[in-house]
This record gives structure tokens, C-alpha cells and sequence, in this order.
């Protein structure tokens, strides 16, 4: 199978193998620099990945605190119940919202590999492969 005559950014040949009458994968060939970039920019308008994280370790430090405060007695226990099912429940919307954005996320990529099919049987269905 022929590979691509394109050169990786460490200046290494790229491995990726190309169709028959192309001498370039889809990552070098300028003929799909616009698809490159439609798809870095909706990439670039994804979700963010870091805040639920930071959001559990919050949580979790918060949740260790009331843990200790109450078994040292400087938190009553009827306190520490309700302030632990709010953490709870806190932890339950981190993770839906997490969810979301993989879901997200993954219908973002899902519509760019349909666009990117839809072109190839395009382009095999006209013979410009």
C-alpha cells in the first residue's frame, strides 16, 4: 500500500497510507486544508475537560474537612449529615455535567466523521480520489 509523501513535524516520513491516485494523507494535502481547520475550530469550541476535576478534588477535600470535624466534635453530627447529602448531591451534578460534555463531545467528532465520509463517497462517486 502506498504511503503518504508528507513530512511530520519532527520531520519524520508520515506512516499513513494514502488511496490509490493521492500522494498525501488527509493531514497533508492541502486540498482539505479547510476541513482541517473546520474541524480544529470545532474542536477549539468543545467542552473543557479540567473544571469537573478540579470541582470533585474540591468536594472531596470539603467532604475530608467535615469528616474530621466531626469526628473531633468542632462539627455537630446532624450538621455534618446535611452538609455530606449536599456534597453528594454536588458530586451527583459534577458528574452529569461531566457526561454531558463527553456526549458532547463525542457528537462533535461523530458529525465530523460523517461530513468527512460524505465527502470521500463524493469524491469516489465522481472518480477524484
Amino acid at each position: 500500500m502506498p504511503r503518504c509523501a508528507g513530512k511530520k513535524g519532527d520531520g519524520s516520513a508520515c506512516e499513513r497510507i494514502v488511496g490509490a491516485p493521492g500522494a498525501l494523507c488527509y493531514a497533508h494535502d492541502g486540498a482539505f486544508a479547510e476541513d482541517r481547520k473546520r474541524a480544529a475550530s470545532k474542536a477549539a469550541r468543545s467542552p473543557a475537560k479540567g473544571r469537573s476535576t478540579s470541582e470533585i478534588r474540591e468536594i472531596t477535600r470539603r467532604l475530608r474537612d467535615l469528616l474530621d470535624g466531626v469526628l473531633e466534635g468542632r462539627v455537630d453530627r446532624a450538621v455534618g449529615a446535611v452538609a455530606n447529602q449536599i456534597c453528594n448531591s454536588l458530586l451527583r451534578a459534577v458528574e452529569i455535567e461531566r457526561r454531558a460534555k463527553v456526549e458532547d463531545d463525542l457528537e462533535l467528532r461523530l458529525d465530523e466523521i460523517e461530513d468527512l465520509l460524505g465527502q470521500t463517497e463524493e469524491r469516489v462517486r465522481y472518480g477524484r480520489w
